[in-house]
């Protein structure tokens, strides 16, 4: 009989633990292709948290951490190192009191590792009359909002070329002081909206339109440098106005992030319920580093077929990663730029046949024709006579062939029929055998 071995064999016990098993090499790779270093959520709610982005310990690269907020359904994402305080202005004979200052992070919309942006969502401001009751004790009073984003240390800058400022009213300022290295105010920039409810001196405000007609529109300059604004809203009532357009509104907005609605102009604080969360505003991010482009393993670009590239932002010296042409993903993380499959979507023509191949894809032409699909035209290589010449041989050969056969064999038949018939005769007598 056998003995079992008592023998302990800890090697044995190591071997799964050196080799992961399958499962665990599937969450891996999975992560990588996703975005997100492995074990780190890679969703907040309906956000994609790709890295160097990331909610938790060990999770993010310094200044990218990211806010869940559970406490919503669905849980909201923010930028933990953004900040944005509001001061809420009250002012009247009766009621005077303020500024009432609070303070919080940016809520993100949506992050692209791609190109070097994000998406998050800024506060409208707003000036009400508070007069709309007539009430003589509350002669020009009003209640107003200052805001005040702050981007300094921090991975982010605020879009110079994909946002606006924007005023919104019958007689509205939109104001905005910037300061680009400091705290100290640097520049400023302002618009201003006019319109009347009269008919007969209407201004013209209509939908979709934004030239200071109920509706003001200012381009950031270049020195704005990204990184702190203060914004400002004015408005001008006169009493014919307080009970149905008691508001004007400013805002700094990604260009396509507001559509012009003279209905907005209507109302107790209208746009506000339009936009509950705000409007979205689009911010650059970079690597911060000093040094430019650092070499590796300090670079934060570690994925294959990614390269560095050095951030135009003057405030925010640094660089930002990117997959090469032809590959897409995250290059920030390893293995994350995956070659892009081109003929997915056929881009070959001129009787080219696609073949995709790392960083790029082929359009040999098809058999019987010759030069190059992708860069020229493909062209036959038999000339027309010879192809006809082809045709006809391959149209005997599967139909005039059969044909002749056909009619050779009942000829032979035939023929022997009538042989048959002529020496019956003879055969019948025994003098032909």
């Amino acid at each position: 009989m056998t003995t079992p071995s008592l023998h302990f064999h800890p090697h044995k016990l190591l071997l799964p633990l050196l080799r992961p098993p399958p499962v665990i090499l599937l969450v891996i790779l999975a992560a990588a292709a996703d975005g997100q270093r492995p074990g780190c959520p890679d969703k907040c709610g309906d956000i994609d948290i790709a890295f160097p982005f990331g909610i938790g310990p060990d999770c993010f690269r310094g200044g990218f951490e990211v806010l869940c907020n559970h406490s919503y359904n669905p849980p909201r994402a923010f930028l933990a190192e953004s900040t944005i305080k509001s001061k809420v202005y009250h002012y009247g004979t009766v009621l005077s009191e303020g500024p009432q200052n609070s303070s919080w992070p940016l809520e993100l919309q949506s992050i692209s590792v791609a190109t070097g942006e994000a998406r998050v969502y800024a506060p409208i401001l707003y000036h009400c009359s508070t007069n709309r009751t007539n009430d003589p004790n509350q002669t020009g009073g009003f209640m107003s909002t200052e805001h005040v984003l702050t981007l300094y240390d921090t991975p982010f800058t605020v879009s110079l070329t994909r946002n606006v400022l924007i005023g919104i009213g019958l007689d509205v300022q939109a104001f905005l002081s910037y300061a680009p290295g400091g705290y100290t105010s640097h520049g400023s920039l302002d618009c201003d909206a006019k319109d009347s409810l009269d008919s007969r001196a209407r201004l013209g405000a209509r939908n979709g339109t934004c030239n200071g007609r109920g509706c003001c529109q200012a381009t950031l300059v270049a020195d704005d440098g990204g990184k702190h604004f203060n914004l400002e809203v004015r408005a001008h009532h006169s009493s014919s106005t307080l009970k149905t357009n008691p508001c004007g509104y400013g805002m700094l907005v990604e260009q396509s992030g507001y559509n012009f609605s003279t209905m907005d102009m209507l109302g107790n604080k209208t746009l506000l319920k339009s936009f509950p969360r705000g409007v979205a505003l689009s911010l650059d991010f970079a690597i911060q580093s000093n040094r430019g482009c650092p070499p590796p393993p300090d670079s934060a670009c570690v994925s294959g077929n990614s390269s560095c590239a050095i951030g135009p932002f003057t405030y925010t010296p640094g660089y930002f990663c990117k997959c090469w042409d032809h590959y897409n993903g995250n290059p920030y993380v390893p293995n994350g730029c995956q070659d892009i499959d081109e003929c997915l979507e056929n881009p070959c023509s001129n009787g080219g046949i696609c073949k995709n191949k790392p960083g790029g894809y082929d359009c040999p032409c098809k058999v019987g024709m010759k030069d190059d699909g992708k860069g020229g035209t493909c062209t036959d290589i038999f000339p027309l006579a010879a192809k006809v010449t082809v045709g006809c041989n391959r149209w005997y050969s599967s139909h005039g062939g059969s044909i002749i056969y056909w009619y050779s064999s009942q000829r032979e038949k035939e023929d022997e029929r009538i042989l048959r018939k002529k020496w019956r005769p003879y055969i019948r007598a025994g003098k032909y055998h």
